[in-house]
């Protein structure tokens, strides 16, 4: 049997953190109650999108994450279908107050030497190098320089939530998200699947003339975590935008994170359509040093290169290399020289 869920609800979760007096406590507790007899899936639903936030802010304590990406497809602004690759990496530690994230970039020219973004934030300022890896530009807001990062902090375990949707253009942690699915969206759809045990709700949101909605499969063998993510945008009864994410988990020591997702996207008119494969590696607990990036040497990314066993372009190795050979080549010519003059 079908239970659908309709109309504006308030978590109750929020209401007890507020801390009304007690006769707004009261009228909220009657409401609440009034609630429940006409929409019995609600607290479930929220039970499960809290327990999936308090999952993903144990993890975002202390983390790296390396993500591989794989990108198929076609759009209007490329000349033909694109099939590229692209590495991500993200750490934070809450308790010290950082977070660094990088990316490369869609201007890399040379798989060998890839343009990157790093950017590191400590408290209200942040760093940025952004350039091939060998040569590097530095900008530092302690400076006063201005440090506009073109992609914002977003935890890899809210990718579940899909790219293209509300969370897609914002710097995403359990603050925004939560405020996304309890306060901002209108829950207007809930039930279980009869055949699975899975819990299928939908969120609405109204802004400038558009309606986005997004529905999100908690599956049960996977404790009520997100496995399935549909987001679309609608503009006079037209869809704009469609996009999907399917979700795979694993334990990762007592966390369970999620290991891969595949995204597709596209939009009405059929010219925009990519798919996404990421595959992400995780290091928590007593497998994560809890590595601050090493900002004393010019690429950050080297020590998690050397975390995640990955191979990685390093310019202060490729110098080595070239001052040893060169060294080495000297030394023969001066030796080569000795032995003709000794003849």
């Amino acid at each position: 049997m079908r239970t659908t869920i309709s109309g504006s609800i308030t978590c109750p979760l929020i209401i007890l953190l507020l801390g009304f007096p007690s006769v707004l406590a009261d009228d909220a507790t009657l409401k609440k109650d009034a609630d429940k007899e006409t929409h019995p899936l609600q607290d479930r639903v929220f039970e499960y999108a809290r327990n999936y936030l308090l999952a993903a802010e144990e993890v975002n304590k202390d983390y790296a994450c390396w993500i591989d990406c794989e990108i198929q497809g076609v759009g209007p602004h490329r000349p033909g279908p694109v099939s590229e690759k692209q590495t991500f990496i993200f750490a934070a530690n809450k308790k010290n107050d950082w977070k660094y994230w990088a990316s490369t970039s869609n201007d890399s020219v040379d798989a060998r030497i890839p343009y990157w973004e790093q950017v590191l934030s400590t408290g209200l300022h942040k760093k940025m190098r952004r350039g091939i890896s060998s040569h590097m530009n530095v900008r530092n807001s302690e400076n006063k320089q201005e440090v506009k990062p073109t992609v914002p902090y977003r935890s890899p375990f809210y990718l579940s939530l899909v790219r293209y949707s509300t969370f897609a253009s914002h710097p995403v942690d359990e603050d925004y998200v939560s405020r996304m699915l309890f306060e901002v969206c209108e829950l207007i759809d809930a039930e279980y699947d009869k055949d699975s045990g899975d819990m299928v709700a939908t969120w609405r949101r109204q802004f400038h003339g558009l309606a986005s909605e997004f529905t999100i499969r908690f599956a049960k063998d996977e404790g009520y975590l997100p496995t399935r993510s549909v987001y679309t945008l609608v503009r006079e009864e037209s869809r704009r935008v469609f996009s999907l994410c399917e979700t795979k988990w694993e334990r990762n020591g007592s966390h369970r994170v999620p290991v891969s997702y595949r995204v597709m996207d596209e939009d009405a008119s059929g010219k925009t359509h990519y798919e996404y494969e990421f595959a992400l590696e995780w290091k928590t607990g007593e497998d994560n040093p809890d590595m601050y990036p090493e900002t004393s040497v010019h690429d950050w990314r080297l020590g998690y290169c050397k975390l995640f066993k990955r191979k990685c372009y390093d310019q202060g190795q490729v110098d080595d290399d070239r001052r040893a050979l060169t060294d080495f080549m000297f030394s023969e010519k001066l030796r080569e020289d000795s032995e003709k003059s000794s003849d």
